[in-house]
């Protein structure tokens, strides 16, 4: 009952809900295993620096900054029905699209992402323009369920062997991964320039204000 409320909410009909991927168990689990060590990160220095209002103060700091981690991992979902596909997302909105507009599926194995341990396996939905609609991967979900996800859309899939750069599969499906990705120091040099000028512009402002 539960269930066929919640689905019923999220505006998707619950007698068409064929398929739902939550995130892979060490997904869900991330959250309980870092959040203990930031929370005593912050409070045990605050507790010997403050005392008791800065212990409080930190402690209310973590809660806030937790919750969004939590929610995460408890609402994200993807979810194939009958007519439609997409994702839940951390405010529990679905996100989905018509599987009419789909048109195929383009699998790629990415180099690692700082953090991870090894290359990660993506899956891309497109249109039929090639335009991705949606794209997951094994970084948040598991395997097996990215390939239970791909066998109910029943689209045709283009598998590419090996591991393979962002920026060159930005070549052969242009447009599938976005800019920052293909080019990583570039993004990186901007934003440190962002960062920059923000400060450059910021200091003036403030002794502006406080004049």
């Amino acid at each position: 009952m539960r269930r066929q409320a919640s689905l019923a909410r999220m505006s998707i009909n619950p007698a068409a809900a064929a398929l739902v991927i939550r995130l892979s168990a060490g997904t869900r689990r991330r959250p309980f295993v870092l959040a203990p060590i930031c929370a005593a990160t912050i409070l045990v220095p605050a507790a010997g620096i403050g005392g008791v209002t800065a212990f409080a103060v930190a402690a209310a700091v973590v809660a806030v900054l937790s919750i969004p981690g939590f929610l995460y991992v408890y609402r994200t979902r993807v979810i194939v029905t009958d007519a439609e596909f997409g994702r839940v997302g951390l405010l529990g909105r679905p996100r989905m699209r018509r599987r009419a507009d789909a048109g195929s599926v383009v699998r790629a194995t990415l180099p690692p992402l700082r953090g991870m341990t090894g290359p990660y396996h993506n899956v891309f939905i497109c249109d039929v323009a090639g335009k991705p609609l949606l794209r997951l991967h094994t970084g948040t979900f598991a395997p097996s369920d990215l390939d239970r996800f791909v066998a109910r859309l029943g689209l045709p899939v283009r598998e590419i062997e090996g591991v393979i750069t962002p920026a060159r599969l930005g070549e052969i499906h242009p447009g599938i991964v976005p800019w920052w990705e293909r080019r990583p120091v570039t993004a990186a040099l901007v934003l440190i320039l962002a960062i920059l000028a923000a400060v450059l512009l910021g200091v003036p402002l403030v002794a502006f204000l406080r004049a």
